[in-house]
């Protein structure tokens, strides 16, 4: 288990006046069109503590993606924040944005968002598996488990009681 607290763990600068640190970029940056086809392409795993994913949303190929306009559900491409470190507390999954250093969590108004430094309540996530493949993504809402879809504008996400999206854990970067 590491010892290292998130904040730790994120990349930041305090710039030149006081103030919170901030993130050194705002986007990823990558421009290797073989490494996202095969993010595109690639066979999910099973999210695992310490493993760097691509959350890729079987339906539509799109990922989930934290960027200006918070979290989507986007196409993956050069720009944007689809890098995600999964990591455990207490039996529950976390997904932190590696960009951000923010956890996907629920947001109480029955959508998703990414604001929090810290792996709580409503950043856990249980991954339940599919026998059809995938994994559907589950947070706790009370007492009751509310299931991760993609809204009907298709790049927010929200909460549901009913059927879920179905979710592929893509290994970053993709090897082999």
């Amino acid at each position: 288990m590491s010892t290292k607290s998130d904040d730790e763990c994120s990349s930041t600068t305090a710039g030149m006046s006081p103030g919170p640190a901030t993130p050194t970029y705002s986007t990823s940056f990558f421009d290797d069109k073989d490494s996202l086809h095969a993010v595109e392409t690639s066979q999910g795993i099973v999210p695992w503590q310490g493993n760097d994913l691509v959350i890729r949303e079987r339906g539509s190929g799109k990922v989930i993606t934290m960027g200006i306009d918070g979290v989507q559900l986007k196409k993956i491409g050069p720009m944007g924040g689809w890098h995600w470190k999964c990591v455990e507390h207490d039996g529950w999954l976390g997904f932190r944005n590696v960009v951000s250093g923010r956890y996907l969590g629920h947001n109480n108004k029955g959508g998703f968002h990414a604001l929090q430094t810290h792996h709580k309540g409503w950043e856990s996530f249980v991954a339940k598996a599919n026998p059809y493949g995938g994994y559907e993504l589950l947070t706790i809402h009370g007492w009751k488990f509310m299931k991760m879809r993609v809204a009907k504008d298709g790049l927010t996400l929200e909460e549901t009681d009913g059927k879920g999206a179905l979710w592929d854990f893509v290994k970053y970067p993709v090897t082999g």
